[in-house]
């Protein structure tokens, strides 16, 4: 079973408790952050989440999913502008088996031609980007 309310990082990160200079963006009920495991050939993925803790989408009210979605496709029109991208992916987690974290995610990543042809569960994965390089990430976002 995943975390939930204070336990959960992304509930304290929504909350203010902890590491405000990696939110790009909150709304009344959405933030985003950049992902926890962002990859340095990857830049600018990020993470659109509910401050409320939420398990997936199907628990989410109507008034949520229109402002996660808004906040979404906000993002998506950024990140060609910042990053370079062509476009960008979007992926929902709605409790995968694998998951550890249970709460709502929706993960934009911009597609640059050097990202575009390889999948986000590619076993060559590039390193991590550092704590550093993400916080300017969420900078240049905002």
């Amino acid at each position: 079973m995943g975390h939930v309310g204070a336990a959960c990082p992304f509930c304290s990160l929504a909350s203010g408790q902890h590491d405000q200079d990696l939110v790009v963006l909150k709304t009344s009920a959405v933030f985003v952050t950049p992902t926890l495991k962002q990859r340095r050939a990857n830049p600018g993925q990020v993470i659109v989440l509910p401050r409320a803790h939420i398990v997936g989408l199907p628990n989410a009210e109507p008034a949520l999913l229109g402002e996660l979605f808004t906040v979404v496709a906000r993002i998506a029109t950024a990140a060609p502008a910042v990053f370079g991208a062509v476009g960008t992916t979007t992926f929902n987690n709605n409790s995968a088996p694998d998951q550890d974290l249970e709460h709502c995610t929706s993960m934009s990543s911009p597609a640059t031609m050097a990202t575009s042809s390889s999948s986000p569960t590619s076993r060559n994965k590039p390193p991590l980007a550092t704590s550093e390089r993400r916080s300017r990430h969420a900078y240049a976002t905002r």
